[in-house]
């Protein structure tokens, strides 16, 4: 398990690339928060599959 403290201010997704640096994995899940492309693209550069549901206003579902 790892954890990051940040402040209140700054949104989750800007942590997420550290926090799964190095990891292994098949699968990654997240919730839509973690809807963007520089994400889902890391992820599977490192051989996993983004299970992310897309944004609503995301213009390629």
């Amino acid at each position: 398990m790892r954890w990051l403290l940040t402040g209140g201010e700054v949104a989750d997704i800007t942590q997420a690339k550290s926090l799964l640096e190095g990891l292994k994995a098949d699968a990654v899940l997240a919730d839509k928060g973690y809807d963007a492309d520089a994400l889902i693209d890391s992820i599977q550069v490192a051989g996993a599959t983004a299970v992310i549901p897309p944004r609503r206003n995301r213009v390629v579902q």
